[in-house]
Parts: structure tokens; sequence; C-alpha cells
């Protein structure tokens, strides 16, 4: 029997008690949650019920003799370098949410305590955990695609006010105490996309890739420090591409959409459609690889790592994998500037501030692979290019 502590017991955490509550983990149980607010949490009483103890911070689990085989954090990003140490140090399995933490200096001290302790360790990614991923993954690394030309990823999901409520760390740099954040779109709620064309392209099943050059702009519309919106473009060692635009103000709801361009055929995704990845190839077959998306990918990730906990087995997701997702994060942040959109186009709707015009922006820009003329959207800033230097990409 597995015991498993979750550190979260709202929010992402508590999707993970609803698993547990629907009896879905097989040879799984809580043992305990760490979450300074469990009796918040809507389900405090099951809590309760089971017998399952509350404590504030991880460390105060750990004591007494108690242990477990596998840690869950699903808490704020601010915290996830701290309670990942702990947890590694104390011999548990890891399995973080992403992000993994607030930057690529804190992975690079996760990796060097990892190594050291050789736990299985996976980010909380869910295509890295899907099959279709996989099968897609394993497709490029054969060859049978071909050489990657051109990814590309547009997602647009307007964020409510409470999304970013006051006194939380949503869009802060820091947290009220000084702690790291750097929440932002591309970081936190749409950083799989991000993040998976990045994995797709590692030339192992468990790497991912990290662009030599970015160049893009960024935008908020609320006063936050980060941005909610970006449009971004990355150039990898080969000369392959990447274009990614992504935001919270934008008026229309557009869900994960992508394009995978080889030399052998195209991958395509539409969640607002079908929600199947589909290989078109240049002679004429096609190649179906399911969804990515499924229900139980929360479960199947949480499998994986019940499993790991036992067998030893690394995840196909782990620290390695997704620094090359911080250090693109890392230059958004220190590189590029962030503008605010112009007052006249802010248009208040119910509980949101969206940008009148900013879909058929990102749309134009996901379309021509070019960012927009300023005559066509006046308020768009010229790309900056910054570069992401060999000895950091070796991370």
């Amino acid at each position: 029997m597995t015991k498993v502590v979750l550190v979260g017991a709202s929010g992402f955490g508590g999707e993970y008690i609803k698993l547990f509550r629907e009896e879905t983990v097989p040879d799984a149980r809580v043992c305990a949650v760490a979450d300074p607010y469990a009796s918040s949490s809507p389900h405090f009483a099951w809590l309760c019920e089971k017998g399952i103890p509350a404590f504030p911070r991880l460390e105060d689990f750990y004591g007494d003799g108690r242990w477990a085989d596998l840690v869950v954090i699903s808490s704020p990003i601010q915290f996830h370098r701290r309670q990942a140490e702990t947890a590694m140090q104390n011999g548990a399995a890891v399995l973080c949410e992403k992000p993994l933490c607030a930057g690529a200096a804190d992975a690079a001290a996760l990796l060097r305590i990892w190594e050291k302790t050789g736990v299985p360790f996976g980010v909380g990614f869910q295509w890295s955990f899907s099959s279709s991923m996989e099968a897609l993954k394993r497709d490029i690394l054969d060859g049978t695609l071909g050489k990657p030309l051109l990814l590309k990823t547009i997602v647009s999901w307007p964020k409510e006010d409470a999304y970013y409520g006051a006194g939380g760390w949503k869009g802060k740099r820091r947290d009220q105490t000084g702690l790291a954040v750097n929440d932002s779109v591309a970081m936190n709620a749409a950083s799989h996309y991000l993040h998976n064309m990045l994995f797709v392209l590692g030339d192992k099943p468990d790497a991912s890739i990290c662009p030599e050059t970015l160049s893009g702009s960024l935008y908020r519309v609320r006063s936050i420090e980060t941005f909610d919106t970006c449009f971004l473009r990355g150039r990898f060692a080969d000369g392959c591409t990447f274009l990614f635009c992504a935001s919270h103000a934008a008026e229309r709801v557009v869900n994960p959409r992508f394009e995978y361009r080889f030399e052998k055929g195209t991958v395509y995704y539409d969640e607002n459609v079908s929600g199947t990845v589909r290989a078109e190839f240049q002679d004429g077959s096609v190649k179906e690889y399911g969804s990515p998306q499924s229900d139980g990918l929360v479960r199947r990730k949480l499998m994986a790592m019940t499993d790991a906990a036992h067998t030893g087995k690394q995840p196909v997701c782990g620290i390695r994998t997704v620094i090359p997702h911080l250090l693109v994060c890392d230059a958004i942040l220190e590189g590029l500037d962030i503008t605010p959109f112009p007052k006249e186009l802010i248009v208040r709707e119910t509980d949101r501030l969206l940008v009148s015009g900013l879909t058929d922006a990102m749309e134009a820009f996901y379309q021509t692979e070019k960012m927009p003329d300023t005559a066509a959207v006046p308020w768009i800033t010229p790309e900056r290019t910054v570069r992401i230097h060999a000895k950091e990409r070796a991370v």
C-alpha cells in the first residue's frame, strides 16, 4: 500500500483528494495532508471522517517517525522548492504540479538534491504523461515525421477578477514574504502547451529542448507585476522555430490549438473541434494519436508516480525535462518589456477585463507566423530578442 501525503487540500490538491474519495487509485491511501488552510477545504469533512491528519507544513508531518512513499505537491509556486527538498531529503518520491518552481536556478538546486537521493521525481505536465504524446514523441524520435521545421500554439483563456484575487500570488514576481513566484500565463495556466513544444522535440523520451534565442512582446490588462498576454518566437540550434501566443485578456475563448510542422508531414490538434492529435503526411497517409486531454490524465500521472514510488523507475517528465521551460520563462521576464494595453481598448465584462481586438491579433500572429503590422494593430510593440546561452541551456 502506497502511503501518500498531499501538500494542498484545495484547488488542484482537491482533484487528487477526489481520486482517493472515489477509490480510483488502487493500493494507495492518503496518510496525511499538509496545508495551513486544510479546514477550508471542501474535502475537510471527509479527511476528518477518515481520520487523515492535517499538518500546517510538510516539515510538521515528518516527526515522530512518520514517513510516506509519495508526496504530491499542489501548493502555490513559491513553496514548491522547499517542499520538494523536504520530501526528497526524507526519501519520498515526489509528484510536483507545474510549474516545478519559480525559475531555473531553483530547479538546478532541486536537481542537485535529486542526483544525491535518486528518488523518483515527476512534474505534473499532464500531456507528458499521456499515451498520445508518448506515441507522437516516439514517431518524432525515430524519424517518422522527419526534421522539425516549425511548431506553433495558440490558447486564449479569459480570467475573471477572482483569479487575481487581492492578497493572492497570481501575476506576482514575489509574494508578500519575498519568496519568488514569477507567475504568468506562460509560467502557469498555459504552460502545458509551451512546455509540450519543447518536450516533443527532446532527443530522449525524458528530455526537452531549449531554444537558443527568444523574441516577442508581453502585455497586461491589469495592474499585475508580470503579464497576462504574450506573443513569443523561439529558435532552436537546428533552425527549427516555435511560436506561442497565449492570453488571459482576449475577448473569446480559444482552447489549445497547435500545428507542428515537419519535413514529412504536419501534426494538428484543435481542442475546439475534435481534440484529437492527427498527423497528415506528405504521401497522403494519416495517423491518429488520440486525445492528450483525457479526463483520466490526473489519475494517469498519479498512478505513474504511485508505481514509481515502489519500483524506483523515474517518470518521463522529471526535473531535467522541465528546465528548458523554466529557462524560457526566465528569459521572458528578464529580457522582454511588459506593455500595458491601451485603456481605450479595455472592456469590462461582468467580472472580467478584456481587450477589444486581441483575439483577432492573436489569430493573425498564429496564421501568418508574423507579428501583426502596427497599421492593423497600433498597440503592438516591436519584438525584442534575448539569447539563452549554452551554459544556461546545459543546466
